[in-house]
């Protein structure tokens, strides 16, 4: 069954005029609400609002840029990858991998390619693909607050779903993107082949792999790039949860992160980019209890809380010379 979308664009004149630009969106029967409405209120000609394009502060990376990064040296290595692990206890369905952008090999992995469900952290890929499919239409950065579905306009869909994390926001633009198989498209040119949305999958490859692809420049444009990662960066109150606390012990460094939880089943995962002078890392972490675990979703938060913080000291450890 076919359904068709109508991108609204408010004409030079004021007025909200409709561009038949006939998206057709395929809807896969039995899909969940939360993941893929089975039905979708025809869109109405609204003028978009003219303001910014998200209250998120810009990403304005100065000796931060991708191209500017320190050749990964080849004997980099952590200091006591024991102790890390003896961070995440039994009775935890662990999956981490964590690595220096630019590097050939891991410098943790546990259960890497393990798929499991990612919850939010499958956000971020998301909105990697509805920019790389704005981009392909040739529309820039000044079109996403002038044209949107269901009311709002893309800035204002992306940023709810990647800062608030608003899961109809998420469910509008996942509908939008699968429109001919362009999502599932677009992940598998990418590489992500275990990362999917019917039903939510991936492995902490994958989304390791998206997160360098994002921030090397090599998924979206440079505009969308900077502009994906600012959403990412921008502040909430619950930051300072999870990889947040890598910030306690590197306070100077840039993390651009997602956080991803489920009550039923538990999941507890982060996963980002965390900026420290001329090196950038890429961390993924996700926790489920084991099966007759007694592990909760406070218990793992606090587990993963502990691994952030130890890990934010064997940085500095491998890495003396550079200032926290």
């Amino acid at each position: 069954m076919a359904r068709y979308f109508h991108l609204v664009r408010p004409s030079s004149s004021g007025f909200a005029a409709r561009v038949v630009l006939s998206l057709t969106v395929l809807v896969l029967a039995g899909c969940a609400v939360a993941e893929v409405p089975t039905t979708a209120e025809q869109p109405t000609a609204t003028a978009f609002p003219t303001a910014p394009l998200s209250t998120a502060t810009p990403f304005t990376p100065t000796a931060l840029a991708p191209t500017e990064l320190a050749a990964p040296p080849a004997e980099l290595a952590l200091p006591a990858p024991e102790t890390l692990m003896a961070l995440l206890p039994a009775g935890v369905e662990w999956k981490v991998f964590l690595k220096e952008v630019g590097s050939d090999q891991p410098l943790l992995a546990v259960n890497a390619s393990l798929s499991f469900h990612p919850a939010s952290l499958l956000k971020i890929p998301l909105a990697m693909a509805v920019l790389k499919i704005q981009e392909r239409e040739g529309h820039s950065l000044s079109d996403l607050k002038a044209m949107g579905l269901g009311g709002r306009n893309f800035a204002a869909l992306l940023e709810a779903m990647v800062v608030r994390s608003e899961a109809d926001a998420s469910a509008t633009l996942e509908y939008y993107a699968r429109g001919d198989g362009r999502l599932r498209d677009i992940l598998d040119e990418w590489g992500l082949k275990d990362t999917g949305f019917d039903p939510m999958r991936s492995t902490a490859l994958d989304l390791a792999a998206a997160l360098e692809l994002l921030y090397s420049g090599s998924a979206i444009n440079a505009q969308f790039t900077a502009y994906l990662l600012g959403l990412m960066k921008a502040y909430t109150a619950n930051d300072v949860h999870t990889l947040g606390r890598l910030k306690d012990g590197l306070p100077q460094a840039e993390l651009m992160n997602k956080r991803g939880s489920l009550l039923n089943p538990t999941i507890v995962a982060d996963m980002g980019i965390l900026v420290w002078n001329s090196h950038a890392f890429i961390v993924v972490i996700a926790g489920t209890p084991a099966e007759g675990s007694s592990a909760t979703f406070e218990s793992i938060q606090a587990d993963i809380e502990s691994f952030a913080g130890a890990l934010a000291q064997q940085l500095i450890e491998m890495l003396p010379d550079q200032k926290t």
